[in-house]
């Protein structure tokens, strides 16, 4: 991937296809279980992720510190429709609120940019269950770094 253009690794992902043979994402992608980029366009992206149950806390509820890898997968993903090529970045804050517990089913995360300075970019996810519900949201900072 010497020549980095992000629409090209967020298609890759969507099809789960390699870039000169390079698969998208880092390499922690490939021992976790991240969430799947259903679509995107410029600053939004839609996901979706099923839950495992090797995922479970004590109570058979999806442990809550998951959320946060999710999060950082999508909205680093979401960053990636709104940075210019020759633009790197970096997570420098990731804050969650939960809502409600999840056990099973499929979650999707609906997510955006809300706004870019000369340095940040700030983007947040919703975790919405098979009902419709608001399970949980993050918030995240990311540092716009050189390339």
């Amino acid at each position: 991937m010497n020549e980095l253009h992000w629409p090209d690794i967020l298609d890759a992902a969507i099809k789960n296809q390699t870039i000169n043979g390079v698969k998208p994402g880092a390499p922690a992608n490939e021992t976790l279980s991240v969430p799947k980029i259903i679509s995107w366009s410029e600053g939004k992206l839609e996901a979706e992720w099923n839950i495992l149950e090797s995922l479970h806390n004590s109570r058979g509820e999806l442990f809550g510190g998951y959320y946060s890898v999710l999060a950082d997968v999508a909205l680093s993903y979401t960053v990636m429709t709104y940075v210019k090529d020759n633009e790197r970045f970096k997570t420098i804050d990731l804050r969650l609120s939960y809502y409600r517990p999840v056990s099973t089913g499929k979650i999707r995360i609906s997510c955006s940019v809300t706004n870019k300075s000369k340095s940040f970019i700030y983007a947040e996810a919703l975790f919405i269950n098979e009902s419709g519900k608001n399970l949980a949201k993050g918030v995240a900072t990311f540092a716009i770094v050189p390339a």
